[in-house]
């Protein structure tokens, strides 16, 4: 096996070109629309094992779980999973070859989130590094990819942050050609003028990165993503170019542009959450109209399940009745 310095020395000498690498088929074709729910935590099951069969009975129609989070334990000095994600490591699911099969069976794909809303890789940690154990760690645990949610990145450096999200990327893809793998940044990280990044990411490592989950929420009262004009056509001034067809004429497919949304008001810490049948009507004018994304994303599929389970049906009705 080629070790992380070799490789580093590799990508610095060759800059793996995206051709290179993304004509690698991922091993699971990828579903259109994508309806997306993140796992961050799940009930206290008795026995323990009841948690998978709690989760299939409650699916509605996602095709993507996506389980949070991985992440670097100082305590323990290593890289781990927390939450619902340390719950999978240790076996509360039983045996995870086994539980992603039955994933399968009913249609939905399962990945490792990294990071999260606290979490703080960048600049300091190494992106080779990072990318190397994340895919060992979805190897090791059976998941059929991997999701970036980075978010605490520093403000006013680009360059820096597309390059480290960039490295750890083709990393991943590098360790684990068959990943699936999705980015999960806040809107704002798509804005020419914020200075995040993410549109060089896009254009570093776009064509290894399956969808976008796109979180539009929690971004203050500025720029709430609660209508359809801001959510899909124009941002406003304050957090400009982020609407769902800005971020598309800025070079990111629409069919990668997953609209990420709070299931619940308890979901988010301040602005972004749009009542389901609202946010259904919204995805509908706008498929209406030709801007159809990629599909849609819920924090989180326990309020989801917790509050009727209906939330990822009538979101996603718009992509099946257009």
């Amino acid at each position: 096996m080629i070790g992380v310095k070799m490789k580093k020395f590799l990508s610095l000498l060759l800059v793996i070109p995206l051709t290179l690498l993304s004509f690698v088929p991922n091993s699971l074709a990828l579903e259109s629309p994508k309806v997306v729910g993140y796992i961050g935590q799940i009930d206290t099951y008795s026995p323990p094992e009841a948690a998978l069969d709690d989760i299939l009975e409650n699916t509605g129609k996602y095709n993507y779980m996506i389980f949070g989070f991985w992440d670097f334990d100082k305590d323990e000095n290593k890289y781990k999973g927390t939450g619902a994600a340390e719950e999978w490591e240790k076996g509360t699911f039983g045996d995870t070859r086994k539980a992603v099969e039955r994933f399968h069976q009913q249609g939905i794909k399962v990945l490792i989130s990294a990071g999260g809303e606290y979490a703080q890789p960048l600049p300091d940690e190494d992106p080779f590094e990072y990318g190397y154990e994340l895919a060992k760690y979805a190897k090791k645990y059976n998941f059929d990819g991997v999701d970036f949610d980075i978010e605490n990145f520093p403000n006013g450096s680009p360059d820096l942050t597309s390059e480290w999200l960039a490295i750890a990327t083709r990393e991943v893809k590098w360790e684990y050609p068959e990943a699936i793998i999705s980015h999960a940044p806040q809107a704002p990280y798509f804005s020419p003028a914020q200075s995040f990044g993410y549109l060089e990411v896009n254009e570093k490592v776009g064509d290894l990165i399956d969808f976008y989950n796109i979180q539009y929420y929690n971004q203050g009262s500025s720029t709430p993503y609660d209508t359809f004009e801001q959510l899909f056509i124009y941002s406003g001034w304050n957090q400009p170019e982020t609407s769902v067809i800005e971020i598309n004429y800025n070079g990111v497919p629409l069919d990668k542009i997953v609209i990420g949304k709070p299931v619940t008001k308890s979901d988010v810490n301040n602005t972004g959450y749009v009542d389901p049948d609202k946010l259904g009507s919204f995805i509908g004018d706008a498929i209406s109209n030709g801007i159809e994304p990629g599909g849609v994303m819920g924090w989180q599929w326990l309020s989801d399940k917790n509050s009727g389970g209906d939330w990822s049906n009538i979101v996603s009705e718009p992509f099946d009745t257009k």
